[in-house]
């Protein structure tokens, strides 16, 4: 009778390729947060500051929404043209952020909003001077406003999804979750569209409004009986508005516009759920984690 000799075969344990990706990816954002707070603490103890643009007057330069990074900055070396942020001594708790249109003869610095129809009311001295910003990222200061929001919605879900063993389901609802704390954050915050309506000037029958985009994408601006106008982020419009309520009110709408390349975009955000929901549903041992 022949005997079969089957070779010894060594089996060795197989890395989990799933948790080390995990914990290569919690190990990157790591890495970012305490680069990012080191820069932070670096900043802020060599006098910098970090201000969130919260009104429309400097336009297209900085619109609302946008994070400023300060530089501490001395007098003398401000020139026409610059931009600098400065606070006034009877308005605690408010700093302003404007060009300097002119250095007058005591080296005080007379500034003014780029949209603002006068020039500030206070010469800029040495000691209201705070610094100069050093980068200007538009619509940053959104995130760092809805942050909070974010992070707490987040946690929230996270927790409340725990108890759920099936992990399928639980990375479904995750998702779910996570989708809606983001809506919630862009319905409570409105970053997207939004308008101001800087001035009025009223005639027989009709209104030429001012206004500006303090949202971060483009928008049409329409009124009753009159032209719309198209504006990006900080740009300033005019309407001609001829059809009036009774009572003189009017009502201004503000539309999305985007170039068919900016709809691809959005379109291709909004479907990463349904492309991670996909990835989850072909992979039942994968976990939104």
């Amino acid at each position: 009778m022949a005997t079969a000799v089957v070779p010894f075969i060594r089996v060795t344990a197989q890395p989990n390729t799933e948790s080390r990706r995990v914990a290569l990816a919690w190990g990157i954002v790591a890495a970012v947060i305490i680069t990012v707070l080191l820069g932070l603490g670096w900043l802020l103890g060599s006098g910098g500051k970090i201000l969130m643009v919260k009104t429309p007057s400097m336009g297209q330069a900085a619109p609302v929404g946008s994070l400023l990074v300060d530089r501490p900055v001395a007098l003398s070396s401000v020139r026409a043209g610059d931009i600098v942020t400065y606070a006034v001594a009877d308005r605690p708790g408010i700093t302003y952020t404007h060009r300097v249109v002119g250095i007058n003869a005591d080296s005080s610095l007379t500034t003014k909003g780029d949209i603002n129809g006068a020039i500030d009311p206070w010469p800029v001295t040495s000691d209201m001077l705070l610094g100069s910003p050093a980068l200007i990222v538009p619509g940053a200061g959104w995130l760092v406003t809805a942050l909070p929001v974010l992070l707490l919605g987040s946690l929230l879900i996270w927790f409340l999804t725990g108890p759920f063993t099936d992990k399928v389901t639980r990375s479904s609802l995750r998702l779910a979750g996570l989708a809606l704390v983001f809506s919630y954050a862009a319905f409570l915050y409105k970053p997207f569209v939004n308008l101001d309506v800087l001035t009025n000037v009223a005639s027989a029958g009709s209104v030429e409004a001012t206004v500006v985009s303090t949202g971060l994408f483009p928008v049409q601006v329409s009124g009753p009986g009159g032209a719309a106008v198209t504006l990006s982020s900080g740009e300033v419009g005019t309407l001609h508005i001829h059809d009036l309520a009774q009572n003189g009110y009017y009502q201004v709408a503000a539309n999305l516009h985007l170039p068919w390349t900016g709809w691809v975009i959005v379109a291709a955000i909004c479907a990463v759920p349904l492309l991670i929901a996909y990835t989850i549903g072909r992979n039942p041992e994968g976990e939104l984690a």
